[in-house]
């Protein structure tokens, strides 16, 4: 049986190899992916990394179990494939895949610039009804999956998610969890531990974390439902790309793995991944909140990951 399954994935691997040269000439898979990414969901399983040498790399998606995370692979190419319908089908008819998909690029929801002063949302929740019975707030965790955060804001900083077994800048990835120095969050979008926003044009997440968690009762800048909640950061954006998300699945299943109780996602776009469910699967599993954004676009058209199963 061990060997058969050996076999089954070398053949897979050659098979990919295959069908992948075909179509290394186009160039419309660049347009769709900043990093050139598949995603395929072997039905044999892999238990380790296996880097291909070439014009592509082969590894395992995320370092999760259930749902059929653990046979999520990804594939970057470091040259542009072509990503329509007929690569995709042929790479299903090799009948070693559940399903192969691309990662899509998603967008931040617009933000008005005069957010500051808009806080007519606590009202209409009742906020200040809740404010007495909130309670210690400071063991929860909210993730913020956008294109960055200023963690030097002072209404910020304060309520920044520390992950204490890491030592930081010490160059060591001292918990084993697969980061070196993630000690606020991780920058999925460039696979660095500096989740910084780095310009202007990437306020959103800034936003976000304050509306999801200013530190509140403070004197300074806004109030927030989250008071003392702890944001970890997951930045998804890239500055040559304004309001794009890139790779969002890999900020969301940080956050899984990282125990965080509250994930948010305000972005969206098109089209459905499955690979998305199954890590809201899991999430749900583990009893951790999802939220995504609806959308501020006035179209009836469906958003994702907000029209998932969460």
């Amino acid at each position: 049986m061990i060997k058969n399954q050996k076999s089954k994935i070398a053949i897979t691997i050659y098979l990919l190899a295959f069908t992948i040269n075909i179509f290394a000439q186009s160039s419309s898979f660049y347009l769709q992916t900043k990093n050139n990414r598949l995603l395929v969901n072997l039905t044999t399983g892999l238990q380790q990394s296996l880097p291909i040498a070439g014009n592509y790399n082969l590894k395992k998606a995320f370092d999760l179990t259930g749902f059929g995370l653990e046979n999520v692979i990804k594939i970057d190419f470091t040259k542009a494939v072509e990503n329509d319908s007929n690569f995709i089908a042929t790479l299903m008819q090799t009948g070693y895949f559940n399903y192969v998909e691309a990662v899509p690029i998603r967008f931040t929801s617009f933000v008005p610039n005069d957010y500051q002063s808009q806080q007519w949302y606590l009202k209409k929740i009742k906020a200040f009804n809740a404010y007495d019975r909130i309670g210690n707030t400071s063991k929860i965790v909210i993730a913020i999956v956008d294109d960055g955060l200023d963690t030097a804001h002072p209404d910020i900083h304060p309520n920044l998610w520390h992950n204490n077994r890491e030592i930081p800048g010490n160059g060591i990835d001292d918990d084993l969890n697969g980061f070196i120095d993630d000690y606020v969050g991780w920058n999925v979008a460039n696979n660095t531990n500096n989740p910084n926003a780095t310009n202007a044009s990437q306020s959103h997440g800034t936003h976000c974390a304050g509306i999801a968690s200013a530190a509140t009762n403070n004197a300074v800048g806004i109030a927030s439902m989250g008071y003392g909640a702890k944001i970890m950061i997951l930045k998804c954006g890239d500055t040559s790309l304004p309001r794009r998300i890139l790779n969002s699945i890999d900020g969301v299943a940080y956050a899984i793995k990282n125990n965080a109780d509250i994930i948010s996602m305000s972005y969206g776009g098109g089209p459905l991944i499955v690979t998305e469910q199954l890590l809201f699967d899991k999430a749900n599993q583990m009893g951790i909140i999802c939220i995504a954004a609806a959308g501020n676009d006035n179209v009836n058209t469906p958003m994702y990951p907000e029209h998932t199963t969460m």
